[in-house]
């Protein structure tokens, strides 16, 4: 058979189908030249406020969620980037086509352990984007908060004036006097780091403002600059290793047309 159907009953009680082909094959022992396939079993775009930055249009996280033997782990699309990974609709289309999509053509990435084309794999994020999480929401749904995570030198950037006119920051002294408690101060108070907590109100608006900050002082290359997951409910937290633990990661959907 070349195509089956594998029903999921997500934790509402209510059953929905996911519709992949499903190719048959052996497969042996992963080595060097024959790695383990990625197994991606959910896919969740987290939706920032609507003042996170200058641009107008819905700015995300896209978050993937890969199973393995030893357990679920996860990507950021866009984290490579010396820049917070706060992608438009189709810079998440971009960031796929150039890798994660590329790689379900032999079948190196699949979909909740069975092979898709690169269509139908857009289509899943389709459905993901049409339908996304706010950083509180993603909490309850996974049990992960997401962070912000900053850094740079304050020599340059005191003093500084906003780059974008609806910065909330006339200056980056401005910034800091708001954020003093939240910020770390390192090598003797010359340097700093910041984790802001996207979940607050503003949050993700003042890290975009504080990243123009020090693009504008040259300091974005090399920056500490970076989105993280913290797990801050254990309960939530998914594991590959029980079926029950996958299928709580993995909603089953009907694929977009």
């Amino acid at each position: 058979r070349w195509c089956e159907f594998s029903v999921g009953v997500p934790p509402s009680g209510r059953t929905s189908f996911f519709m992949e082909p499903v190719m048959h094959t052996t497969t042996s022992r992963p080595d060097a030249q024959h790695p383990q396939p990625i197994n991606e079993v959910a896919r969740v775009a987290i939706a920032l406020p609507e003042d996170t930055s200058f641009y107008s249009d819905q700015r995300f996280i896209a978050v993937a969620f890969d199973a393995s033997a030893d357990g679920v782990t996860h990507e950021i699309l866009g984290a490579s980037r010396p820049t917070l990974p706060f992608l438009a609709g189709y810079e998440i289309f971009s960031k796929l086509c150039g890798d994660r999509a590329i790689r379900t053509v032999d079948g190196a990435l699949r979909a909740n352990g069975e092979t898709i084309t690169p269509e139908r794999y857009l289509g899943l994020w389709r459905i993901a984007i049409s339908q996304p999480l706010t950083p509180p929401r993603f909490t309850e749904r996974y049990g992960y908060a997401a962070y912000a995570v900053l850094g740079g030198q304050f020599d340059g950037l005191r003093g500084k004036r906003k780059s974008w006119s609806s910065s909330p920051f006339e200056t980056f002294d401005d910034f800091e006097a708001a954020h003093r408690d939240r910020i770390e101060y390192l090598d003797d108070g010359r340097c700093f780091r910041i984790e802001l907590d996207l979940r607050l109100t503003h949050a993700a608006r003042d890290a975009f403002y504080l990243e123009s900050f020090l693009s504008s002082a040259g300091q974005c290359e090399g920056s500490d600059t970076s989105i993280v997951l913290k797990s801050v409910d254990p309960s939530r937290t998914p594991s590959a290793k029980t079926p029950s633990a996958q299928s709580d990661l993995f909603t089953p959907i009907a694929e977009a047309a």
